[in-house]
């Protein structure tokens, strides 16, 4: 396995997410199938946890937080943005109702570092509209 300090953001929550459904199943000596039931998701999904190959989407998150008695945001990489913010630096992310974020960003930012920041922007909406507008056209082929 990889040295922890060697792994990106992604990897190292997916190492989280399976530590803590191991160790629940452990604690109380339940199978995959187990602890699906109670978290009222598909047991594939749980697999993928088990194996470190996947991050819960929100919805599975807040199922599972309830069996795993942790924060969803601990499952989703929520609370590690939070964590990793600088002291002057203020980043809130909350979840929304439809599985999307809310992310309130103060940090204060070089002209550069605006000018990047704004094109990164820039760069998310325009391929939100392309997903949107390709979802729409395959919508009126159907």
């Amino acid at each position: 396995m990889e040295n922890d300090n060697e792994l990106g953001p992604k990897e190292r929550l997916k190492q989280h997410v399976q530590s803590l459904v191991l160790a629940t199943m452990k604690r109380h000596d339940w199978s995959q199938s187990d602890l699906a039931r109670r978290a009222g998701m598909p047991r594939n999904n749980i697999s993928l946890y088990a194996r470190g190959r996947s991050i819960p989407s929100y919805e599975h998150a807040v199922k599972l937080s309830r069996v795993l008695r942790v924060d969803p945001a601990e499952l989703t990489g929520i609370a590690e943005a939070q964590e990793r913010a600088g002291e002057d630096d203020v980043v809130d992310v909350k979840s929304t109702a439809n599985g999307k974020y809310l992310l309130s960003l103060r940090k204060e930012l070089s002209s550069s570092q605006l000018t990047r920041f704004l094109e990164l922007l820039d760069q998310i909406n325009r391929e939100d509209e392309s997903a949107r507008a390709a979802q729409r056209s395959h919508a009126g082929q159907a």
